[in-house]
């Protein structure tokens, strides 16, 4: 909590970056169209929405170290949020 991250693979190729304020965030994902969704209870959430539309599986990096440490799963108005990639 607290490290700055950089989010790459996806939009224009620019990295854009933020900070990550929870490791535990519950949210719950719809299918577009379909009746299905999916809870997540570990979910890594950003300081501020950097994402747009087809981000879904860019990577999130640290700038610490840039190594990989997350998935990008969904977006909002306010936030973006992604999945845990735990180390080895």
């Amino acid at each position: 909590v607290g490290e700055r991250i950089m989010m790459g693979g996806a939009g224009n190729g620019r990295a854009k970056s933020a900070r990550i304020i929870s490791l535990r965030y519950r949210y719950r994902s719809f299918s577009s169209g379909r009746l299905e969704y999916s809870w997540w209870r570990s979910g890594i959430l950003l300081s501020k929405n950097i994402s747009g539309s087809g981000y879904s599986g860019a990577v999130y990096v640290s700038k610490k170290d840039l190594k990989i440490v997350g998935i990008h799963r969904a977006n909002s108005n306010r936030l973006s949020v992604g999945a845990r990639i735990p180390s080895f």
